[in-house]
């Protein structure tokens, strides 16, 4: 069954700083804390972010598990999240984009509806996107609110489309996780991060890597 639709993750599927200037921005945002905080926040942020969560999860994950007061918790979250987010979107935006990216939503638009899918909130997303030059090839862009699993879901129904006719691209197990859990298809892009090989769908270095694999008889 041919493509027909083409969902992309954003932050490290897009851009060049993509999981290093979130890794950044996460370190940052913890630096003014012990070295045993900072380890304790790295572990279950890491813990929350491969479970589906998002920033606001990880962040609450680590005052917790540092036994910081209960009543405290919600008022640091709100705080700590948006300033995350601030440097986040600083150091994405000027990491820039790879030529290949930009030459890929090029071709891909000619053929395919775009749909843009992330756990980043929707204003910083619309943001960084605007900001990379990158908002024009996609027909909308999904950010935090939901889960991804709903947002593919929501892109199926409203395309009118199979699930198969769907192709999710993205760098995480998230990723992977919502394109099985809605039956669409995948395919990874490596990453410094993630260290993927070996495995059950197709890997990609480069998004212009995509086209070969779009014209496979079966893959």
């Amino acid at each position: 069954m041919a493509i027909k639709i083409i969902v992309t993750d954003v932050d490290g599927t897009l851009t060049r700083a993509g999981e290093v200037a979130k890794e950044g921005a996460r370190d940052t945002l913890f630096s003014p804390h012990t070295s045993a905080f900072q380890s304790l926040a790295k572990e279950q942020w890491e813990s929350a972010i491969n479970q589906g969560g998002n920033r606001h999860d990880a962040i609450r994950a680590a005052f917790i598990a540092a036994h910081f007061p209960a009543e405290e918790i919600d008022g640091l979250v709100a705080v700590y999240a948006a300033r995350y987010g601030d440097i986040a979107e600083e150091l994405v935006v000027q990491g820039g984009v790879y030529p290949e990216t930009v030459q890929a939503l090029q071709d891909w638009k000619k053929s395919f509806p775009l749909y843009g899918v992330s756990v980043t909130p929707q204003e910083s997303l619309d943001r960084t996107l605007e900001g990379l030059g990158l908002r024009r090839f996609f027909k909308k862009i999904y950010g935090a609110s939901r889960s991804k699993n709903e947002d593919l879901q929501t892109i199926i129904a409203d395309e009118g489309v199979s699930p198969k006719e769907v192709l999710l691209i993205g760098d995480g197990t998230t990723d992977e996780r919502a394109a099985v859990a809605t039956g669409c298809r995948f395919i990874g892009v490596k990453t410094t991060s993630n260290q993927w090989k070996d495995k059950p769908f197709p890997l990609v270095e480069k998004l212009t890597e995509v086209k070969s694999i779009l014209t496979r008889e079966r893959w």
